[in-house]
């Protein structure tokens, strides 16, 4: 009977070893993946804080373009208002 029972749990105890191992590994492979994850988040992250920049420089460049224009635009029409003008000198 003892030998049964000895038996019996070596069969329980080599089985929940077996489980251990199994939820060990399976622990570990999600970590893995979950440590993946993370860094892929955080490279996510980095390009869209660049991107955001990139964005920034764009529209203050597009600013500066569109200022600049109109000032060409201000500047040609102080030219043609300038050239409109009656002239007062004698003929």
């Amino acid at each position: 009977m003892r030998a049964a029972l000895y038996t019996l749990h070596a069969a329980q105890t080599a089985g929940a070893a077996a489980e251990v191992d199994c939820l060990r590994a399976s622990q570990e492979e999600l970590s893995a993946r979950y440590a993946a994850a993370i860094e892929l988040v955080g490279e996510r992250d980095e390009q869209m804080e660049e991107l955001r920049a990139d964005l920034m420089d764009v529209k203050h460049l597009y600013k500066d373009q569109i200022e600049y224009l109109v000032g060409q635009l201000a500047a040609a029409g102080r030219l043609d208002a300038a050239a409109a003008m009656p002239s007062s000198g004698v003929d």
